[in-house]
């Protein structure tokens, strides 16, 4: 069951909510693979045929993801795939709109195993991943913009408008 679910924090109309769709990740050479990233997770669907008589299948890959704050909250709030391997996911976790949550973590097996959170200062939300290579990450977060250079295995904040730290939104 991938929602609805009852909303428990914000009492706004409806009470219901199905977790918001923070990102969409196509592969680049599978039409059929799509990646999503919700406020309650991160999934995988390999029968995305519009042609396709009946539902989609999706599979959550969250479950793998190593809970990125004291109450194991899990909201997404980026995804982007490599442009050299369709197979590593870059994901930063906190929903830009809503759900805090820290960290940024890296699959190098389509999401079926995911690395530690590597912090990105005191950010709590990703608004969006830009992987330029298989190197290079730009992450824009609510604490600045970071930058990675290793695949994302380590971070640096760059100066926004003069300042470090500001809000990349």
């Amino acid at each position: 069951n991938l929602g609805p679910l009852h909303q428990t924090v914000l009492r706004i109309a409806p009470d219901t909510d199905g977790g918001r769709v923070t990102a969409l990740a196509p592969h680049p050479t599978d039409p059929r693979i799509l990646y999503l990233a919700t406020q309650s997770g991160i999934f995988r669907c390999a029968n995305a045929d519009p042609d396709l008589r009946g539902d989609w299948t999706w599979e959550s890959l969250g479950d793998a993801l190593p809970s990125s704050s004291a109450d194991g909250n899990l909201s997404v709030g980026a995804l982007a795939l490599s442009p050299a391997d369709p197979s590593v996911l870059y994901a930063g976790m906190g929903d830009p709109f809503g759900t805090d949550a820290r960290g940024f973590h890296v699959s190098r097996d389509a999401g079926a195993t995911w690395s530690a959170a590597v912090m990105l200062g005191a950010a709590t939300r990703t608004l969006d991943i830009l992987a330029l290579d298989a190197h290079v990450i730009l992450v824009g977060t609510n604490a600045g913009l970071w930058r990675s250079t290793d695949g994302g295995a380590t971070f640096s904040s760059l100066p926004l408008g003069g300042s470090a730290g500001g809000n990349a939104w």
